[in-house]
């Protein structure tokens, strides 16, 4: 999985102390982004949150994304006369089966992970 872009605003108190870390930090030095992923992650061990944890919930909640997408594609209309609205429903049905298959295949890669 990749990495999330996060955009934060770091007050020039703040900065200057983050240079601080940095500066102490064995050669190579980190830069910014990854002096700043370093503490977040320190911090999350010390407050007990469980990298294991969140993805158990990561993977419950795509389980039930697919669930749900199951159930909503199977209440989908069946339209058999052709009409600009059966056309619709067939392009709305085709995307939402599409996005099933790629939450279905997200699952699917993530248990290869863990296994490799």
């Amino acid at each position: 999985m990749g990495a999330t872009p996060l955009m934060v605003c770091v007050p020039p108190a703040e900065l200057a102390r983050l240079d601080m870390w940095i500066a102490g930090q064995s050669d190579p030095k980190p830069t910014r982004p990854e002096a700043v992923r370093r503490l977040v992650e320190k911090c999350l061990d010390i407050e007990g949150v469980d990298q294991h944890e969140i993805q158990q919930q990561t993977d419950a909640s795509l389980n039930r994304q697919i669930a749900e997408q199951k159930a909503a594609v199977a209440e989908m209309p069946e339209h058999t006369e052709p009409s600009p609205e059966a056309g619709m429903a067939a392009m709305d049905k085709a995307v939402a089966e599409n996005d099933l298959i790629d939450m279905k295949n997200k699952r699917t890669r993530r248990k290869n992970a863990k296994r490799g």
